[in-house]
């Protein structure tokens, strides 16, 4: 086996020296700098996206909490423009009641007076046609003939004795 012959060392040694040394120069000055490079822009710009991110985030929060103070903010105008709008409805609503109630008011008493000014009417029309009735039927009856006015005056004498 050449590999083992003593003779072929001093030449083996050189050319794996030499390989050796090549490839390690290669790799040293050509490779492994390009690669450090591409590792050291690839650390740069995950720390410059880290960094924007970061700051995104700031601002988000700053978006959001200011979000929220104005939806805070809106809650309460809401909450205070319902609370206006119901007392107005409840003032509108309380001068329409006591409209409705003063209008039923004075129709209720319009009423009473109409009801009063009938019932005199009927009663006075009920004392003429009672006292005539009466006399008519007196007349028929017994065939005297009493004065109308004497009938009215015992039917008012008849309503006051009642009344007592």
């Amino acid at each position: 086996m050449p590999q083992l012959n003593v003779e072929t060392f001093p030449s083996l040694i050189f050319w794996l020296i030499l390989s050796f040394g090549v490839l390690y120069l290669g790799l040293r000055y050509l490779i492994i700098p390009k690669i450090s490079k591409t590792m050291e822009m690839r650390e740069e710009k995950i720390e410059t996206y880290l960094e924007k991110a970061q700051e995104f985030q700031k601002k988000s929060l700053e978006i959001q909490k200011s979000n929220e103070e104005k939806l805070h903010e809106a809650h309460l105008d809401a909450q205070n423009l319902f609370t206006q709008h119901a007392r107005e409805m409840k003032e509108l609503y309380q001068k329409q009641e006591n409209e409705i109630a003063e209008n039923f008011h004075q129709q209720y008493l319009k009423f009473e007076k109409d009801l009063l000014l009938k019932q005199n009417e009927i009663s006075q029309s009920l004392k003429s046609d009672a006292a005539q009735f009466i006399e008519t039927f007196l007349k028929k009856t017994t065939g005297k003939h009493i004065p109308l006015e004497e009938i009215q005056k015992e039917l008012l004498q008849m309503k006051k004795d009642g009344k007592k």
